[in-house]
C-alpha cells in the first residue's frame, strides 16, 4: 500500500523530484551537461551564432596564402570558453563545402596517438594532401614553434592555421615571427554580442528540449547570467546548466529567477571583473592560467619561475585562495593550485589588457 501510494504520488507529479522538475521546465533528463551540447556544436559547427568578423579575416588570409606558392602560417588567439573549437571546426567545415581539401585536428588527439586519432607523423606525412590544415590548441604540445615549422615545411603550399589561448601566445608571440617564416597577422576570436544572445539560447533549446513552449522563465535566467560573463558564452552556458541543475535538485518550492539571482551572486564574477592584481599575483596566475598540467602548478614551481622565495609565493596563493580565485589539490605529497574554472576567461583578459610580461 505505500509503495503504490507513493507511486501514484509520482505519476500525478506531487511530490517535487529532479525529473518532475525537468519536465516542469520542459527538459530532456541527460541533456544538461556542457559536454553534451558542445558536441552538439561541435558535430554541427553551422549552429554558431557568432564569428561574422572573424569569417571574413580568416577568410581573406586563406584567401591570400591558396595563392602563393609556398605555405603561410595564420594564428588564432581567443580566451578560454570564447569558442575557439566551435570557430576552428565550423573554418574547416566551410572550406570542405567550398571543395578546399583541409583537415580539423586538435594537438591533444595527435599527441595521445589513439588508433582512432591521426598522429603527428601521419600529419607530416599527409601535409602534402591539404590546402588548409587546423591545429586546434596548438599551445599544448611541447615545442609548438618546431612543431608548426615541421608541418610548413611538409606542406607544398596552403595555409597552416593554428589556434592559441591569448597568454600562451603572447609569451611565444616575438619567436614566432622571428622563427616562423610567413606568419600573418592574427585573428582574434571575440566575445559574443548582445545581439548574439537570444539566437544562441534558441539553438541550446533546441538540444535540451522535449517542450518548446517552456522557455520564457529559462531566456531571462540565460540572459541575466550573459550580462554578468560579459559574452563568454562557455562561462555562460556552464553557470546556466549549473543553476538549472541546482535548482531542479534542491527540492523546495523556489522562483526560478530569484534562485538564479542567488545563485549567480554567489559566483562571484563581479569581484573577478574588477579585480586589482599586484605585480607578483598577476606572475602568479599567469603561470597557473599557462599550465599545460591538468592537476594544477606547485608552489615550489612557481617560486622558481618567478624568482620569489617560497614564504612570497605561498603568501600570495593563499590571500587568492581566501578570495576565492584559486582552490588547491593535494596529489599525493605535493599541493598543486589552479585557477577556479569559470573565473579563467575573465583573468585572462585582465592580465591580457595590462599588458606585462612574466618576470618583468
Amino acid at each position: 500500500m505505500l509503495f503504490s501510494s507513493y507511486l501514484q504520488m509520482g505519476k500525478n507529479e506531487e511530490m517535487k523530484s529532479y525529473d518532475s522538475c525537468l519536465s516542469e521546465l520542459g527538459i530532456i533528463l541527460g541533456t544538461l551537461r556542457y559536454d553534451y551540447i558542445s558536441s552538439q556544436f561541435y558535430e554541427k559547427p553551422f549552429l554558431a551564432v557568432n564569428f561574422e568578423e572573424e569569417i571574413k579575416e580568416i577568410a581573406k588570409r586563406i584567401g591570400f596564402s591558396l595563392n602563393k606558392e609556398k605555405p603561410y602560417h595564420i594564428p588564432v588567439l581567443g580566451y578560454t570558453k570564447c569558442g575557439k573549437t566551435l570557430f576552428g571546426k565550423l573554418i574547416n567545415e566551410m572550406l570542405k563545402k567550398k571543395k578546399i581539401k583541409s583537415i580539423y585536428v586538435s594537438s591533444e588527439d595527435f599527441m595521445e596517438e589513439e588508433d582512432d586519432e591521426i598522429t603527428y607523423d601521419e600529419i607530416l606525412d599527409y601535409a602534402p594532401n591539404y590546402d588548409v590544415i587546423i591545429i586546434d590548441d596548438i599551445w599544448a604540445v611541447s615545442e609548438p614553434i618546431e612543431t608548426i615549422n615541421n608541418i610548413l615545411k611538409s606542406m607544398e603550399n596552403g595555409a597552416l592555421i593554428t589556434i592559441w589561448k591569448y597568454l600562451n601566445y603572447s609569451e611565444l608571440e616575438d619567436e614566432i615571427f622571428h622563427s616562423i617564416g610567413n606568419t600573418l597577422t592574427e585573428v582574434r576570436i571575440n566575445p559574443l554580442k548582445k545581439e548574439n544572445r537570444r539566437e544562441l539560447f534558441n539553438k541550446i533549446w533546441d538540444i535540451i528540449s522535449r517542450d518548446k513552449k517552456k522557455k520564457e522563465n529559462l531566456k531571462t535566467v540565460f540572459y541575466d547570467i550573459f550580462e554578468e560573463c560579459l559574452g563568454f558564452p562557455g562561462v555562460t552556458i556552464q553557470i546556466f546548466l549549473d543553476i538549472i541543475n541546482r535548482f531542479c535538485m534542491d527540492n523546495e518550492d523556489y522562483d526560478l529567477e530569484k534562485f538564479a539571482e542567488e545563485m549567480l551572486r554567489s559566483y562571484n564574477i563581479g569581484k573577478i571583473k574588477d579585480l586589482k592584481l599586484d605585480t607578483v599575483r598577476v606572475d602568479i596566475l599567469k603561470i597557473m592560467l599557462m599550465s599545460k598540467d591538468t592537476r594544477g602548478t606547485t608552489p615550489s614551481t612557481i617560486a622558481e619561475t618567478i624568482k620569489k622565495d617560497s614564504a612570497t609565493v605561498t603568501y600570495h596563493l593563499l590571500k587568492l585562495k581566501n578570495d576565492g580565485i584559486v582552490e588547491d589539490l593535494r596529489f599525493g605529497k605535493n599541493v598543486f593550485y589552479k585557477v577556479k574554472g569559470h573565473y579563467i576567461p575573465f583573468l585572462e583578459r585582465i592580465i591580457v589588457e595590462s599588458g606585462d610580461d612574466i618576470n618583468e
